[in-house]
């Protein structure tokens, strides 16, 4: 009976000691898999925001050349200012709806797997103006 309850044990052991790197493999590679998630995600990020920074600096020089160009009442250039202010924030607010989009995804996607991801907001400069855009980052897991 003791050797039967002794090769138990030692049965358990071995079973508990070589499945757990088998666990730490397994985890280590769920957390690696997010964090390429993140990194791609914001990868994307970084993208939306230099295409945003781009499409601003174009309406940008579009003004100034049309400012400089053309002899403009006072009543012409308030309305390119309008116009102006009006596109850049056109392109603020889809930056800041395709980069909530693919936070909220990649977030989603993590928690999944059980990782906590959060948003980690920087300020970035569009046309002038400071915005607050979300990359992200690993917290828990």
């Amino acid at each position: 009976m003791k050797r039967i309850i002794g090769l138990t044990f030692l049965i358990l052991s071995l079973v508990l000691v070589m499945g757990l790197p088998a666990f730490a493999d397994s985890n280590d590679s769920l957390i690696q898999s997010v964090i390429d998630d993140v990194n791609k995600a914001n990868v994307k990020i970084s993208e939306k925001i230099d295409h945003a920074k781009n499409d601003a600096n174009k309406e940008i020089e579009k003004y100034n050349n049309k400012i400089q160009k053309d002899e403009l009442s006072s009543d012409e250039i308030s309305k390119l200012n309008e116009k102006l202010n009006s596109k850049i924030d056109k392109i603020i607010d889809k930056l800041i709806k395709d980069t909530d989009e693919i936070s909220a995804k990649t977030i989603k996607k993590a928690a999944r797997k059980g990782v906590q991801v959060n948003c980690e907001l920087i300020k970035v400069e569009i046309g002038g103006r400071e915005v607050l855009v979300d990359p992200l980052i690993v917290v828990a897991f």
